[in-house]
């Protein structure tokens, strides 16, 4: 069980290929997620954050509080496991 106190993931940043890793897509699929434009578009979907001139990342406490939603969404549609199912609870601040 990893404390809150251990890793505060709402202060770390996920640079896009290691997202992509992350949430097991590819990196265009983050752009088509993010872009109004695309039949994939999904405005739930984190906006990230500026980190330089030309570089930008992703909190990780958004990121996995949207999975945490979507994971919410699809058992209420009639996917086959709750959120709980996976052995993680995605909290504010951390994981437990």
């Amino acid at each position: 069980m990893i404390k809150e106190t251990a890793i505060n993931l709402d202060m770390q940043v996920l640079r896009k290929r290691h997202l992509a890793e992350q949430i097991g897509v590819g990196g265009s699929t983050i752009y088509d997620w993010m872009n109004p434009r695309s039949p994939r578009y999904d405005s739930t979907f984190p906006k990230p954050i500026k980190l330089g001139k030309a570089a930008v990342g992703w909190l990780a406490g958004d990121v996995f509080r949207w999975l945490e939603s979507r994971a919410e969404t699809d058992f209420r549609k009639g996917g086959k496991a709750s959120p709980a199912d996976a052995g993680v609870c995605v909290v504010r601040g951390g994981v437990q």
